[in-house]
């Protein structure tokens, strides 16, 4: 799962996902926005910075059952 799940951040910041995982590869992909990142394996990250406001719904490509909200405030 991602943690935390939801996150409110504000408009320009940027957000950074690391895998701490041991095996395991993820995405993080913005379905409704755009395609679906290059899958990041233990011990890399994916960075992504959110310049409109919004609410804005993610899953891990490989396993979407795994789903995050990002909130973007003024």
């Amino acid at each position: 799962k991602f943690t935390p799940a939801a996150i409110t951040i504000h408009k320009g910041d940027t957000v950074k996902w690391v895998n701490n995982e041991k095996r395991q590869y993820h995405s993080v992909w913005f379905q409704d926005l755009e395609p679906e990142t290059d899958y990041f394996f233990p011990d890399e990250s994916y960075t992504k910075t959110f310049n409109d406001v919004g609410v804005f719904n993610y899953i891990c490509g490989p396993h979407p059952k795994m789903k995050g909200i990002v909130t973007v405030v003024e």
